[in-house]
Order: C-alpha cells, then sequence, then structure tokens
C-alpha cells in the first residue's frame, strides 16, 4: 500500500539503502518514488509476483487492517522466515492479529500517535518515536530553563534517574556531542535530546 504511510516507509527505506519492490493497487505518479520497482494490480493477487521466497520482510501498510492481515499471512505462507510489519488501527483487533501471527510486529497506528501525543502533551517536544522489543520509545529533546529540575545535574543522574538515554548534549554555542559522557553537568540554556519510554 503506498499511501501517505506507505510512500513515507518507502522513502525511509531508499534513505538507508534498502531494496524494496512496491506494491500497489494503481499506478503511482511519477513524481512518487521514481526509482523504486512497482508492482500494480491487486495486492493480494500481486504478492506472489515480488519474490517473496526470497525477501527480508514485507510491510503491510494500506488503510484496511483486514486486508493488511491478508497480505501478512499469504506472505507468511509463501515465505514463513520473512519479517511481518502490519498496520492496524482497532486496539482489539491488533492484539487479535499479535496471538494470530507471534511474530509478526502488529503496530497500530492510533496508539503509536496516542504515545506521541500523550508525551508532547507533558511539554515534551517529541521529535520522532519507533517501536523496540515490544515498547514504544521516543526521541525526545530538552532544554534546560532557569528554576529547571535539571540544571546542575550529571547526565549519569539524569540517565539513572528518570530512566532514560541521553544520546546528545549541546551547550550554548557550542557543537552537538553524540553520545556524551554521563559526567557532564547540565546547565541553563543546555539542548538535550533522550531516548525514553512513555514512562
Amino acid at each position: 500500500g503506498f499511501g501517505r504511510v506507505g510512500q513515507r516507509v518507502a522513502k525511509l527505506l531508499q534513505d538507508l539503502k534498502q531494496p524494496l519492490i512496491g506494491i500497489h493497487s494503481a499506478t503511482l505518479e511519477a513524481n512518487v518514488l521514481p526509482q523504486m520497482p512497482l508492482i500494480v494490480g491487486n495486492l493480494t493477487t500481486t504478492l506472489n509476483r515480488a519474490n517473496l521466497t526470497t525477501a527480508k520482510s514485507i510491510i503491510a501498510v494500506t488503510d484496511d487492517e483486514v486486508t493488511n492481515l491478508e497480505i501478512g499471512l499469504m506472505a507468511y505462507a509463501a515465505n514463513p522466515t520473512l519479517d511481518l510489519v502490519i498496520r492496524t488501527f482497532d486496539p482489539m483487533f491488533s492484539d487479535n492479529v499479535a496471538r494470530l501471527l507471534p511474530h509478526a510486529r502488529v503496530m497500530g497506528a492510533y496508539a503509536l500517535a496516542a504515545e506521541a501525543f500523550a508525551a508532547a502533551a507533558f511539554g515534551e517536544n517529541v521529535l520522532n518515536l519507533f517501536r523496540l522489543n515490544n515498547q514504544t520509545l521516543l526521541v525526545t529533546e530538552y532544554r534546560v530553563e532557569l528554576g529547571d529540575t535539571l540544571s546542575g545535574l550529571l547526565l549519569a543522574e539524569v540517565a539513572y534517574g528518570y530512566r532514560v538515554v541521553p544520546i546528545l548534549h549541546q551547550r550554548k554555542m557550542q557543537d552537538a556531542k553524540l553520545m556524551p559522557t554521563d559526567d557532564v553537568h547540565l546547565e541553563v540554556g543546555d539542548r538535550l535530546i533522550i531516548l525514553a519510554t512513555l514512562d
């Protein structure tokens, strides 16, 4: 499926230099992912033309969760070693699909969005989120402000006290440091990007 989500996923895979083949029910406009091979037709009947027996994974992200499940089941029947990623919407449907295909990664679009919205409601700048080991991880940016409880703390205290992983630290007018050491004291004006669960 190559709606907005499918196009975004394909673009990310292309940026990561991953080989891929798209399957969509209709021809895409010429300027949409022009370097990607595309199989056009009914998604379930054209699936066998995508070399599933040698594929590493399949990502089913149409706007219809039943179609996504059907694609996942057909792909699994053709190649049980495939990594399956299935987009769903209804939480109950997601749970049932996860039980039916325990090796698949079932991602409820609304549940993921809800977690990002909830984190943003706390005033945090959520840059991105992703799933790892059945948990949603948020990539969150903080600015240490005057009177902030983070001011003066060591990154080690932030990491262990809040159960987060600092991945970038930047002091005013200085270059950002990826994977900063734990002995950095935070100061007012510092920028910090962390990995954290919603907790």
